[in-house]
């Protein structure tokens, strides 16, 4: 009953266009769309340079990359905040 009430409650939201809807669909789309942006601008030259140079240490990047990119966001995710949050008690006092 529950669950049922909470569908009605979020289908008549997106059907009425809801004001505050719209700006938290609208501010999450911007994200998107600039973190994949930069992701893209940062990841396609050093992909580009890993596999066309060779370099010391160059079997260690692209293990520690395809291991990343194996590992569900949710998991990577937590351990970069892991590492910031451990960098920043460190480093930032």
């Amino acid at each position: 009953m529950v669950l049922q009430s909470a569908l009605e409650k979020a289908l008549q939201l997106i059907l009425s266009a809801d004001k505050e809807l719209c700006n938290i669909l609208e501010v999450t789309a911007k994200l998107s769309i600039s973190s994949s942006l930069i992701a893209l601008l940062i990841g396609v030259p050093i992909g580009i340079w890993l596999g066309t140079t060779k370099f010391k240490g160059q079997s260690i990047l692209l293990v520690l990359n395809r291991t990343l990119r194996g590992m569900p966001p949710v998991v990577c995710g937590l351990l970069f905040y892991m590492f910031f949050c451990l960098f920043l008690q460190r480093y930032i006092k």
